[in-house]
């Protein structure tokens, strides 16, 4: 029997190019988003590969769904030594800043959430990140980073 990827009911997106980020200010990860049906409820997985211009540069990051009915999300990001590790928890559209002294290779980051979407007019649920010193850059890998979700009710 074929492998069917993803499988059926599951939907992925994935980051096409290379995004970075040197500010404090989160910001729209554009791949990496999905518009849901009104009224749906959905398991939302971000996972990738990112790096860091310095070892002291941290990592932040946001699930948003604008008029989403209600949410929450557990985001984490690992160095690559893997002596590194930090995890957040909190409701859809709040920033997490995992304060995570990032190595210079590749990071790890990986999240999840259950979001309920507006009944009428959802928005686009959105992944976005910064970094957590301003001028010091984080990189999104392209290629390397994912969203997958599943609508459940």
């Amino acid at each position: 029997m074929a492998r069917v990827f993803p499988p059926p009911g599951v939907a992925l997106a994935v980051l096409s190019a290379d995004v970075s980020n040197n500010t404090t200010t989160v910001a729209a990860v554009g791949d990496l988003q999905f518009t849901p049906a009104p009224g749906g409820v959905y398991f939302v997985e971000v996972y990738g590969l990112f790096t860091a211009a310095a070892g002291t540069t941290g990592d932040q990051w946001r699930i948003d769904a604008g008029n989403a009915v209600s949410g929450g999300v557990e985001l984490r990001s690992r160095g690559s030594a893997s002596t590194n590790n930090a995890v957040q928890t909190g409701s859809i559209g709040t920033t997490l800043a995992l304060g995570l002294s990032s190595d210079t290779g590749e990071n790890i980051f990986w999240g999840f959430g259950i979001i309920q979407a507006h009944a009428t007019a959802p928005t686009a649920i959105q992944v976005y990140f910064a970094s957590e010193v301003g001028g010091s850059a984080v990189t999104l890998k392209a290629g390397k980073c994912f969203m997958r979700w599943t609508r459940i009710s």
